[in-house]
């Protein structure tokens, strides 16, 4: 048997190689742990995109297998180190801007938010103006504008329907 004299100094160095090595094996699963991308992570990006195949359904609740790849996708992207709205302007970049349903373009985004109220407005005007006119009543009546009737004209219709009466009996 081979017989190697150890001193004091190695086995230290020996046993601080243990220790590092202990250590190393604790701390590395706890980093690998916090680079996994969790389901409510890929659902926040997903929630802002909708499903090719379906419409106006949010990609995080759309069931169907396009979905689901569209997901992983999102995962291994945020795992690869894109924050939310990278991964987001990567599928507007591929996709177009459908999968965001609303435009990434700064004034086109104002236009689809401004129109509806704009239009709103319109209307809330026009129904205004149109109970203020019935409210206050025509301007013109009709019984104004028409011709009195004189009683000759009564005379004459009243006797030629008492000669139509006469006449039938």
């Amino acid at each position: 048997m081979i017989n190697i004299a150890i001193g004091k100094g190695t086995r230290r160095s020996i046993a601080a190689l243990l220790f590092n090595l202990l250590i190393l094996t604790l701390v590395l699963p706890m980093q690998a742990q916090e680079t996994t991308i969790t389901d409510d992570q890929v659902n926040a990006v997903a929630e802002q995109l909708y499903c090719p195949v379906c419409e106006n359904i949010p990609l995080d609740v759309c069931p169907t297998l396009a979905c689901q790849e569209w997901r992983e996708e999102i995962r291994t992207q945020l795992a690869s180190g894109m924050n939310e709205q990278a991964v987001i302007n990567d599928f507007v970049q591929r996709y177009g801007e459908r999968v965001v349903g609303t435009p990434q373009d700064p004034m086109l985004r104002a236009l689809s938010l401004v129109t509806p109220w704009v239009l709103g407005l319109i209307a809330v005007l026009a129904a205004g103006y149109v109970l203020l006119r019935w409210r206050t009543g025509p301007t013109n009546t009709a019984a104004s504008t028409a011709p009195q009737s004189s009683a000759k004209d009564d005379d004459y219709y009243r006797s030629r329907i008492e000669a139509d009466l006469t006449a039938r009996r």
